[in-house]
């Protein structure tokens, strides 16, 4: 759908969609390797990461993992 660039647009007849769709796919048979130019792309090589899960009894779940020499360290932290 990005590449019809209507994402979030009112729309009134489901038709509209399955014509954008149809005219999206012909672009991409035409140009597999087509993006829409208002997308950005960036990278990010981050040296520590947290996830945390949430629990009813407070006893959320917490890990990191933190970027070392040879690859990466995994420590559980108190909630």
């Amino acid at each position: 759908m990005a590449l019809t660039l209507r994402q979030s647009e009112p729309f009134f007849d489901p038709g509209e969609i399955d014509t954008a769709l149809q005219k999206a796919r012909h672009q991409l048979e035409v140009d597999p390797k087509l993006v829409p130019h208002e997308w950005k792309s960036r990278a990010v090589q981050p040296d520590e990461v947290e996830f945390w899960q949430g629990s009813s009894d407070r006893r959320h779940s917490r890990i990191q993992y933190r970027r070392v020499i040879d690859g990466w360290e995994k420590n559980l932290l108190w909630p």
